[in-house]
């Protein structure tokens, strides 16, 4: 359930990607989303959306593995 990336990563991943000059415009547009999504699931914790984060992923990760193997 607490797998979900913190805020802090999100800083980190700003400071690391999206300020950095040296990255690469598209990387940035890549990330960004990414780190949105990370920020909305810290504040959807408040909402519990962690806990369904992983009961959703309880239930699909194993049928995904399944059907793969």
């Amino acid at each position: 359930m607490h797998a979900f990336p913190s805020t802090g990563d999100a800083k980190v991943m700003v400071q690391q990607i999206l300020k950095n000059r040296d990255v690469n415009i598209f990387m940035k547009l890549f990330a960004a989303p990414w780190i949105a999504l990370i920020y909305i699931g810290a504040i959807g914790s408040v909402f519990w959306l962690d806990a369904i984060y992983a009961a959703t992923l309880a239930r699909v990760l194993p049928n995904l593995l399944i059907r793969l193997f």
